[in-house]
């Protein structure tokens, strides 16, 4: 038997060991009633999990991750089991019958392996103490009659597979073998077209053509495979396909199906996906049920990704400074509300594509859900570079700034240190148009100083204050005094490097809208 994956109710079924026993069994009986309404293609959060298991809400400062459903019903299975192996009733003291797994196949005209995956579509089974004095896997009564009138359709298809006779077996040997010789279709794909044709079951056709295989490995139902992928192919052909090259290219190229095609592809842009690192402000906004269509409206600001846009890094234009800040003019600028409606998107996009990517395995992924979270992330990385080009005009002052201090001369090799006469002319010209000839004097810094100081006490908390004052050197007089680092700040407060990181995005959002947008330039220019 596998382990339970969620970490989380691996803990809760340790932490049952202390509760007394006559609640142990309700929350067994409440276990299984959870695992009767659970859909495996819906996502649940552990605190509902554990509310319904236990009755008690769970308190928690961080923010657990979403349980898939096909894995939590798994997960549920094992949890039932190993609370009722620790529960185990003699079943002499049970006033009705509890079959064995060998008994309830006899009866039921099944073999065991059918049984077992009965037990994943709903057939509940507990640990019971048999006449023998041993621990077994045991159905009760009126729980294999509850699950036999819910699933009338399964149980005959499952008896059908008993009553073919060897013709019958023979003709779906040779219709597989046919279809494998004469087409490009997967074993999955001929195994429903036969089972389309002759009205039985996918299992039924599966196991006859699994069982003859094994007595015949001389007599190969289907072309042998190609083997398996080598990673150095897995690459090439992912290369091939974002380079535009069609499925059937690669199909013939590599002498693989559609369906292992698809596979290769979607599990290297899993892989890229999970290696990526997704990072937002988090807010209690994000889950309310009218959310994504609040946020997500059509904002006065165009941020609607052009799907041909390049999305590199900024670069200067013709590889001239001066060119380069010469368009800067032609940049448009943006209001605080509209910054302010573009970040909350920006972060809302990020939560999402976090939110999906969330129990997402390479292994076994969907291309629909993929695409949908590389969407959320191609959006939020539109509106990141809306964000930074609407502030180049500042960046150009703030540059200014620092070079006529000479910082930049202190900072970079000496061949660079030399403003071409065209470059200083671009850069005072931009400068005077955007600040008008305003400088940036002591007294000033020390007035917006002021309001800050005032800002912190009035709205930020103590964790906000202590990060804040610490990253930006804001304790005493001077803007300017030694910083900390998110770790080292981290350590003082006990808290993770990324926790620190999400505080102060949320305490700078918090005097981005409190301070004028000149006091906050010139405390973080």
């Amino acid at each position: 038997m596998r382990k339970i994956q969620c970490q989380n109710l691996a803990q809760l079924l340790m932490q049952l060991r202390f509760t007394p026993e006559k609640k142990r069994r309700k929350q067994l009986d409440a276990a299984e009633q959870l695992f009767g309404i659970i859909d495996k293609d819906k996502e649940y959060p552990f605190e509902f999990v554990c509310f319904r298991i236990t009755g008690f809400h769970l308190k928690s400062d961080i923010d657990l991750p979403l349980v898939k459903g096909d894995e939590l019903l798994e997960d549920l299975r094992i949890f039932i089991t190993k609370l009722s192996g620790r529960l185990a009733q003699p079943v002499a003291e049970l006033d009705e019958k509890v079959y064995t797994i060998e008994e309830l196949a006899k009866t039921a005209g099944v073999s065991t392996k059918t049984l077992y995956r009965w037990r994943k579509r709903g057939l509940m089974a507990r640990k019971y103490v048999f006449a023998d004095g041993v621990k077994r896997l045991g159905f009760l009564q009126s729980t294999v009659d509850q699950f036999f009138g819910g699933n009338a359709a399964l149980i005959s298809q499952a008896k059908s597979f008993e009553r073919l006779t060897v013709r019958q077996k023979q003709r779906i040997i040779n219709e597989a073998a046919g279809l494998s010789a004469t087409s490009h279709l997967s074993r999955h794909q001929i195994i429903n077209k036969i089972s389309a044709k002759l009205g039985k079951s996918h299992e039924t056709i599966r196991y006859i053509l699994l069982n003859y295989e094994r007595a015949n490995p001389e007599r190969a139902v289907f072309k042998k495979s190609a083997g398996a992928i080598e990673p150095a192919q897995a690459v090439e052909i992912y290369r091939l396909y974002t380079q535009g090259c069609s499925i059937k290219e690669l199909t013939e190229r590599f002498e693989r199906n559609r369906s292992s095609i698809y596979r290769i592809i979607n599990q290297r842009r899993a892989r890229a996906l999970l290696a990526k690192k997704i990072e937002f402000v988090p807010s209690d906004d994000f889950f309310s049920d009218d959310a994504e269509e609040r946020i997500l409206a059509e904002s006065a600001v165009d941020v609607e990704p052009d799907p041909h846009e390049n999305l590199e890094p900024l670069k200067l234009a013709g590889g001239s400074i001066s060119d380069y800040l010469q368009t800067l003019q032609d940049t448009p600028s943006l209001n605080r509300e509209q910054e302010l409606d573009l970040f909350r998107r920006y972060n809302y996009l990020k939560f999402l594509a976090y939110q999906h990517r969330t129990g997402t395995k390479p292994s076994a992924v969907s291309g629909t859900r993929l695409s949908r979270i590389e969407g959320y992330l191609a959006q939020s990385e539109h509106i990141q570079r809306t964000l930074i080009e609407a502030n180049l005009r500042l960046v150009v002052s703030i540059a200014r700034k620092h070079a006529s201090r000479g910082d930049f001369a202190r900072k970079v090799p000496v061949q660079t240190r030399r403003l071409s006469k065209a470059t200083a002319t671009s850069l005072e010209k931009i400068h005077h148009d955007l600040k008008a000839g305003e400088t940036v004097d002591f007294v000033a810094v020390e007035r917006a100083h002021g309001s800050l100081t005032q800002v912190i006490e009035d709205n930020l908390g103590e964790r906000e204050r202590y990060v804040i004052l610490n990253r930006f050197g804001l304790v005493g007089s001077r803007i300017r005094k030694e910083t900390k680092t998110l770790k080292q700040i981290g350590e003082d407060l006990g808290l993770t490097k990324e926790r620190v990181r999400q505080i102060e995005l949320i305490a700078l959002q918090k005097l981005r809208q409190s301070l004028s947008s000149e006091e906050f330039e010139l405390l973080t220019g």
